[in-house]
């Protein structure tokens, strides 16, 4: 498989956002990382989404705020999700445009776990795009 990272550019394009549509911009570093923000309202103000990824097969701790684009074309890529309690309204984006390939993997925090649409198990995500929102006790609501 590919040992480059994604060609992000090639989504430039202009995806509707948290609160309607909003372009994209992207940075990428030495190492590969893609950096970048989508204007859109979090936790009510408007503040940019912080684009991390690609992420490839392994495990990532992920953080409310984010854009996560992960590449599944060589495994499973698990994402330990931060405490719903503590990002009460706030909302984490995946992006897998590999979807078919493998999937993501939502891991909860907490004692108890945080749930997911109140399943209090592990998700597997096989979707290109979901987005989680915090309720902000000991969970995280799916939209997709």
């Amino acid at each position: 498989m590919s040992s480059g990272p994604l060609i992000l550019a090639k989504f430039s394009s202009t995806p509707t956002g948290p609160t309607g549509s909003a372009p994209v911009n992207f940075t990428a570093d030495a190492l590969g990382n893609v950096y970048g923000y989508v204007e859109g309202a979090i936790g009510g103000a408007a503040v940019p989404w912080v684009v991390v990824g690609p992420l490839t097969a392994g495990t990532y701790e992920v953080a409310a705020g984010q854009m996560v684009i992960c590449d599944t074309r060589d495994g499973n890529v698990n994402l330990d999700m931060p405490l719903s309690a503590e990002n009460e309204g706030l909302s984490i984006r995946i992006i897998n445009p590999y979807a078919a390939n493998n999937m993501v993997m939502l891991l909860p925090n907490g004692s108890p776990p945080d749930t997911f649409s109140g399943s209090a198990t592990d998700v597997s995500i096989t979707l290109t795009s979901v987005e989680l929102t915090a309720d902000g006790i000991s969970g995280w609501w799916l939209f997709w």
